[in-house]
């Protein structure tokens, strides 16, 4: 959250998922996304449950978390080009 342009990435990412859910048929009010990342900043440091399973050698859900939602939104006519750019570095 200290890193205004992963911040920004962060932000953007959240806005393709808004648009998807709306053209789904699911209402996210107003305000949650930035509800949501003001919570985050004073959290302090913290660990995703992802990322302690790819620590401890798990596997991680990447077609569940990344490519299901993509294709879905796809389906539906949403562009999502920040998510596809995160699902190929995540290498999705």
């Amino acid at each position: 959250m200290a890193d205004a342009n992963l911040r920004a990435s962060a932000r953007a990412l959240m806005d393709e998922i808004v648009a998807a859910a709306a053209r789904l048929g699911y209402a996210v009010p107003p305000g949650f996304i930035q509800m949501q990342l003001d919570h985050t900043a004073v959290m302090g440091p913290y660990r995703p449950s992802s990322l302690i399973d790819w620590q401890e050698g798990r596997a991680v859900e990447v077609e569940a978390i990344w490519g299901e939602p993509l294709r879905r939104a796809q389906a539906a006519g949403v562009a999502m080009p920040v998510w596809r750019r995160s699902t190929r570095s995540s290498s999705a």
